[in-house]
């Protein structure tokens, strides 16, 4: 009977082990970071995708236990905190921020946070999942710019168009004043009427 018992601790703690590398696993093969934090704000778990960003960004290792505002900069805490706060009363939580890099360009995550709660139903912690989405707002802020600059080339050219229709009335304007064929009166009213009507087009 003993044998048996230490047979199936051995066979439940072997399955927890690969269910615990499986988890491990699925963490460490995925391009987002993931991290967990306590009340404290100090870091429980993480994956190597956060490994290689601090160690990139700030040449350490990072570690269990250290304090996750460390790693974000000045500028981005305050946010973050307020963040966590909201948090921490049981609110999910989703974001986008920019970090900037050493080589003076942006980096651009996209975050979901989430209580962690525990059996009695308090929130013990929080986790984040964040993903790179820089290739995608670097395009949305290009075709932004585009469209902008499309809409400021068309008004230019609606502007000089409109100032070209006025001087070319007022020019028939002109002749039809020193004019005395009455021939070519009318053909210079007939024009001065048309341009009048494409003027009313163009501010329209």
């Amino acid at each position: 009977m003993k044998i048996s018992s230490e047979t199936e601790k051995h066979i439940i703690t072997e399955a927890l082990i690969e269910k615990q590398n499986q988890l491990i696993s699925i963490i460490n093969n995925t391009e987002d970071v993931i991290v967990s934090i306590d009340k404290d704000l100090r870091i429980v778990e993480f994956n190597a995708v956060l490994t290689k960003l601090v160690k990139r960004g700030y040449g350490i290792e990072v570690k269990r236990g250290d304090p996750i505002l460390q790693f974000i900069e000045i500028s981005t805490r305050e946010r973050l905190k307020e963040i966590y706060v909201k948090v921490f009363t049981g609110e999910r939580v989703f974001g986008l921020a920019e970090y900037k890099v050493s080589n003076g360009g942006s980096l651009f995550y996209e975050s979901s946070y989430s209580p962690i709660f525990a059996e009695n139903g308090e929130v013990i912690g929080v986790t984040s999942f964040s993903k790179n989405v820089t290739a995608r707002v670097q395009n949305e802020q290009k075709l932004k710019k585009a469209y902008e600059e499309k809409e400021t080339l068309l008004s230019e050219i609606h502007h000089r168009i409109k100032n070209n229709l006025a001087i070319t009335s007022s020019v028939l304007q002109l002749q039809e004043m020193n004019t005395k064929n009455a021939e070519a009166i009318q053909c210079l009213r007939c024009k001065s009427l048309n341009q009048s009507g494409l003027s009313k087009i163009g501010r329209g």
